[in-house]
């Protein structure tokens, strides 16, 4: 069983941001299924093999909000949720990532 379930509930629309640069804005919901507690130490946006965002320790401490919480962590207790919100700016030129109706980009 893995420890630590990750979900996008609704696929991110992409949207020209006042910055000149295309955006997309989402909700990661994590799920820690074991009886210990995790620290989150990395994440890595993925999108047709190449790296679109990746987040440091202290970047996911600064937008992980454990579930009826209103404080941001780098941890999740066991057997608990959190949401991780991500803004993830494209480089100029770049197109969005295909995005099925389930979240999950298309490769």
């Amino acid at each position: 069983m893995t420890p630590l379930l990750l979900a996008v509930h609704d696929a991110p629309i992409p949207f020209m941001g006042s910055d000149g640069q295309t955006h997309l804005v989402y909700e990661l919901r994590m799920t820690n299924f074991s009886s210990a507690e995790i620290v989150v130490e990395k994440v890595e946006v993925i999108s047709e093999g190449a790296t679109l965002q990746t987040l440091d320790a202290v970047a996911v401490a600064g937008r992980l909000q454990p579930a009826g919480q209103r404080d941001s962590a780098g941890t999740l207790a066991k057997g608990t949720q959190a949401l991780l919100f991500l803004n993830v700016a494209l480089a100029p030129g770049q197109k969005p990532p295909l995005i099925s109706p389930t979240g999950s980009p298309c490769e």
